[in-house]
């Protein structure tokens, strides 16, 4: 179940659920319960406020206010609008009690509870916050803070935020995630996230379509073991085309060996280790041994000149740095062996320049335009493939955040295309491998990832 749904998704899976015979009054209630049970197991009985909007967000509200109460909380209730929606006012009538207006409640700081369940608007939301609604959420803020589904002001199809959003100490939401659970900086105000089953049927959800998922472990496939019968070359070899910096190609070469591949060689090697091969890049493709290459890491002239011969050597292809700028030209560019780009933000706005919008959009974008899978890089890395169909990694460690970093995904990345991968495959294993090594430790300098890199991969064998 990693499908991630946009709001719009998400409401059109509600729709179907209605229209197939599940009653929408049945899903508020199931709603209901799971926020109640989520409160419940994560916060001790106390004094709570739950500020409830108009829409079926505040008629969870309601319910969730009932339901508290029901368990012996002392519950307030406030509300900005009446409800509008025939579930939504049929929830606030099983409340059946007092509704405050919201600015008799949040009018001085730490006045009344301190647990607030923000049922204002969610991902219903299609508009900036209000000024009242915005003055109203800062004073939530030194709260601890719950959302119904996402965080007010967050938007969930991109994760850009209202800056008057709460930092929420808790989310749940419903059936699946939805890209701004994961996407900066919404991730970072939503606090935990608890996704609960309310009924909407699997078979909704991917009658829906999805083209965006969550990157998971359990729905990435890893290459297939060796056998007795494997040599160096059946395990994959590995080019790695340095850079002005040599050294960051010794990184992108040891990454690639730890993760697999059998035979890995440079273009041109600083000190490194006796397992690794140096060979002029002409001599080296006049082998025509490489299953995969990798170009871009040290940056520079001296890898972004490389690109044509490359190209020509219609093997897979990860390009990484100023390669990226050097092989765009060239693209999109069908008769081309698979090729993955790996921008961090900073090299994705010089190369892309001209597309806007949100992260995911952005990656999709690209992928279209040139025909590559497209890694955009960060502690929210997007995967985007050509057709449209995107992933998203929601829990970079920043320990990954070192120089060095994004040559050894590069390598990881090549050695599954080496492998027999398919490009968005070895996209998505390799980040998964990549920030499952950096969270082992804290105080990781590049150089420590290629060893990482092998323990991730032993472990999950």
């Amino acid at each position: 179940m990693d499908e991630l749904l946009s709001p719009i998704e998400m409401a059109e899976a509600d729709r179907r659920t209605i229209a197939a015979g599940v009653q929408g009054m049945a899903l508020m209630q199931r709603a209901a319960d799971a926020v109640a049970d989520a409160i419940g197991q994560r916060f001790a009985c106390q004094p709570v406020l739950v500020i409830c909007g108009p829409g079926n967000n505040g008629g969870d509200g309601y319910g969730i206010a009932a339901r508290l109460r029901q368990r012996g909380w002392p519950v307030t209730v406030a509300a900005n609008r009446p409800p509008r929606g025939s579930d939504a006012q049929a929830m606030a009538v099983a409340w059946g009690d007092t509704v405050l207006p919201l600015t008799a409640v949040l009018t001085q700081p730490r006045s009344g509870p301190t647990l607030v369940v923000d049922a204002l608007y969610g991902a219903g939301l299609d508009r900036p916050l209000g000024a009242d609604d915005a003055d109203l959420l800062r004073r939530a803020a030194d709260r601890t803070v719950v959302a119904v589904d996402v965080p007010s002001g967050l938007d969930g199809a991109t994760g850009a935020v209202d800056p008057a959003t709460p930092l929420g100490a808790l989310t749940v939401t419903f059936a699946r995630a939805k890209p701004g659970h994961l996407l900066l900086p919404g991730r970072g105000h939503c606090g935990p996230l608890v996704v609960a089953d309310i009924g909407i049927p699997d078979a909704v959800i991917r009658s829906v379509g999805p083209k965006t998922r969550a990157l998971a472990s359990a729905t990435t496939p890893l290459p297939p073991r060796p056998d007795a019968a494997s040599h160096k070359y059946s395990r994959g070899a590995v080019l790695v085309v340095a850079g002005d910096m040599p050294g960051a190609a010794i990184l992108a070469a040891e990454a690639a060996r730890r993760a697999g591949a059998g035979y890995v060689a440079t273009t041109r090697q600083a000190a490194g280790p006796p397992g690794l091969v140096s060979q002029p890049l002409d001599q080296a493709l006049a082998a025509r041994r490489w299953h995969a290459l990798v170009i871009g890491p040290g940056g520079g002239q001296a890898s972004a000149g490389q690109v044509p011969r490359c190209l020509a050597a219609r093997v897979p292809l990860v390009v990484d740095a100023e390669a990226i700028d050097a092989v765009l030209p060239h693209l999109p560019a069908p008769a081309l062996a698979p090729i993955v780009l790996t921008p961090h933000e900073g090299e994705f706005r010089r190369c892309f320049a001209h597309l806007t919008g949100s992260k995911l959009t952005r990656a999709r974008a690209a992928a279209a335009a040139t025909g590559a899978v497209v890694v955009l890089k960060g502690a929210d890395t997007v995967i985007a493939r050509p057709d449209g169909t995107a992933w998203v990694q929601g829990d970079a460690p920043a320990s990954l955040a070192t120089a060095g970093s994004g040559d050894c995904l590069a390598g990881v990345v090549a050695a599954m295309l080496a492998r027999g991968m398919g490009a968005d495959a070895a996209a998505r294993l390799g980040v998964l491998v990549h920030s499952a090594a950096g969270a082992l430790r804290q105080d990781l300098v590049a150089d420590d990832l290629p060893d990482m890199i092998g323990q991730v991969l032993a472990e999950w064998r």
